[in-house]
């Protein structure tokens, strides 16, 4: 990795076909007050830094989330925070 990567990937901007880009994961309230926000490189996957936004928070009783942290581990330790994981299944979307 080249020197000028890192710190691009320190300060959060990622590569991806569009050139560089981040992206701002947020936990919100339920009145949608943000809680947590993190920046992080455009070409991370959400469900790698989801675990890390939600665990500065809280518990809650249910957690609502787009396709993009449908993945059985965060559902899986959500269920053992005790969270309801309310997280429409990437599958719902294809069209096969």
């Amino acid at each position: 990795m080249r020197a000028v990567e890192k710190g691009a990937l320190a300060h959060g901007i990622g590569r991806t076909k569009g050139g560089r880009n981040t992206k701002l994961q947020a936990v919100c309230d339920d009145k949608g007050r943000p809680c947590v926000l993190l920046l992080t490189p455009g070409n991370v996957n959400d469900c790698k830094v989801a675990e890390l936004c939600i665990a500065a928070i809280p518990p809650s009783a249910e957690l609502v989330a787009d396709k993009g942290y449908d993945s059985q581990a965060l559902r899986e330790w959500l269920e053992a925070r005790g969270t309801q994981p309310v997280i429409r299944s990437s599958a719902w979307f294809r069209r096969d």
